[in-house]
């Protein structure tokens, strides 16, 4: 998947980063380097980038998950939507395993990165969405490990698709930093 060609290298090698960006950058080094510091300085022992697409969130956080995983035995790397259909996937009779069990795997992990947590469009209103985010996010409270989130979306509008509890949730778990910039994606080679 091109996400994991992302290195502190590749990140480096992009034009000069936005203040916001450097900012987030500097976060994410602080967590893959020395997560107890981290959690005991910030207050949280995760950390979610939010903000326009294309602003190297994922560039940013892909590194330290990254790092982060070489360190643990239970690494799990989630993109949002893709994984949401893995969840729904568990409602057939002949699946081979349950909505729990897919939640379970990955809140239970030492690391967790959700990436596009909240997807890249408009609000999602499906009630189970939103359960599914809650029970993530619920029973990862309960681990001691990092957890790096993408999204697109403010956690205000976080609580508007997904309800308070699980704009709360994220907000405990994670140092919560807005990411400004050009869309990398869109600018010229």
């Amino acid at each position: 998947r091109f996400y994991q060609t992302f290195t502190w290298d590749t990140y480096s090698a992009l034009p000069k980063p936005s203040h916001s960006q450097g900012e987030a950058y500097r976060a994410a080094t602080a967590l893959a380097s020395a997560p107890r510091t981290f959690e005991e300085r910030r207050g949280r022992r995760g950390l979610c980038l939010s903000g326009p697409a294309g602003t190297r969130k994922t560039g940013i956080c892909t590194p330290a998950f990254n790092e982060l995983a070489v360190k643990v035995s239970r690494a799990r790397f989630i993109c949002w939507r893709a994984w949401l259909d893995r969840v729904a996937a568990t409602w057939r009779d002949d699946a081979a395993c349950s909505a729990a069990d897919l939640i379970a795997d990955a809140a239970k992990a030492d690391v967790l990165m959700i990436d596009d947590f909240a997807g890249a469009g408009g609000a999602d209103k499906r009630e189970w969405v939103a359960e599914t985010a809650w029970k993530l996010l619920e029973v990862r409270q309960s681990i001691a490990g990092p957890l790096l989130v993408t999204t697109n979306r403010s956690v205000a509008e976080i609580e508007a698709a997904y309800g308070e509890a699980v704009a709360s949730r994220l907000s405990a778990l994670c140092l919560v930093l807005y990411v400004k910039g050009a869309d990398e994606r869109r600018r010229e080679p």
